[in-house]
């Protein structure tokens, strides 16, 4: 593999599960998984988002990503609406609340430099919160999605990457 392999900078990323109550975030250093959730405090929308926003910065400070990798809701979302098996009545103001979130890690992110990609939140299948914290040994889902959205993306980069190798 050449030296600009993205094999390389996988372990330069930081997975983002977002959340304005418990964002889960992940990352490697020193050859090890690093992770932990952000709790975002205050009374207003405002005051979260800029606790949100100051906490994604000083983690970026600490442990330097090239790459934010950040988990993209669904389109709606029956997990948050009053009735998840018929869809009914389903919940835009908590969309609205994630996705304003999500704007905040990634205006964040960039206004210090560091690009971020989008990961579908289909790429966990039938993977639940309680399945997630049992292959972490986590006890916060948010937390434990974040590391199995960071193992995921490494396995999708890595068969990539290895795809893309040519023989002479």
């Amino acid at each position: 593999l050449s030296k600009g392999s993205s094999c390389v900078s996988l372990k330069n990323m930081m997975a983002i599960d977002p959340s304005l109550v418990a964002a889960g975030w992940a990352t490697v250093k020193n050859g090890k998984e690093v992770s932990g959730v952000i709790k975002p405090i205050g009374e207003t929308l405002p005051e979260r988002l800029q606790c949100l926003s100051t906490e994604i910065k000083n983690l970026i400070l600490s442990f330097v990503p090239s790459k934010l990798i950040i988990e993209l809701p669904a389109a709606y979302s029956y997990a948050r609406s009053k009735s998840k098996w018929s869809g009914k009545d389903l919940n835009q103001a908590s969309l609205q609340k994630l996705n304003l979130a999500i704007g905040t890690i990634c205006g964040t992110a960039q206004s210090i430099g560091v690009g971020f990609e989008f990961i579908d939140v289909t790429w966990k299948g039938k993977m639940n919160k309680k399945m997630s914290m049992i292959i972490t040994g986590k006890k916060n889902h948010n937390e434990a999605d974040a590391i199995c959205l960071m193992r995921y993306y490494m396995t999708i980069q890595a068969n990539n990457s290895y795809r893309n190798i040519t023989v002479p």
